[in-house]
């Protein structure tokens, strides 16, 4: 027997004897009726409603700016491809190889990029 199980197995037969001699504490019985009473008061219920909105309007501000991050980002992406298309980089002489390299690189994943997105339109096109 494992050493977890063997633990669980004392707390369940603890459990079952505090339960037979009655030891667990009751709840007096005009408890349930005076906490119905007071969670119906005017001033828990504004605290209530008040937490509520403030939930509401954290989730709503927290979309709100990561919709506003993706748009930007695709914003991004689109005018850097077009930008990257109809303005290619002017080849530098002697220039760095690293910038040289990172323009490359940049170029290929353009093209990817522009690959990428006109298989999506054609898919679009396709569909309809």
């Amino acid at each position: 027997m494992d050493k977890k199980d063997s633990i669980a197995e004392h707390a369940l037969q603890y459990a079952s004897y505090l339960e037979e001699q009655d030891a667990f504490l009751q709840a007096p019985a005009r408890m349930k009726p005076e906490i119905l009473e007071k969670s119906r008061k005017l001033n828990v219920q504004i605290v209530v409603q008040a937490n509520a909105a403030a939930r509401k309007l954290d989730f709503w501000l927290y979309s709100l700016r990561v919709g506003f991050a993706v748009t930007f980002a695709i914003c991004m992406l689109v005018c850097t491809s077009f930008t990257l298309r109809y303005h290619p980089p002017v080849p530098t002489r002697g220039g760095n190889p690293v910038s040289g390299t990172l323009q490359q690189k940049s170029q290929e994943w353009s093209s990817f990029l522009n690959q990428f997105s006109q298989s999506v339109l054609e898919m679009e096109e396709f569909k309809e």
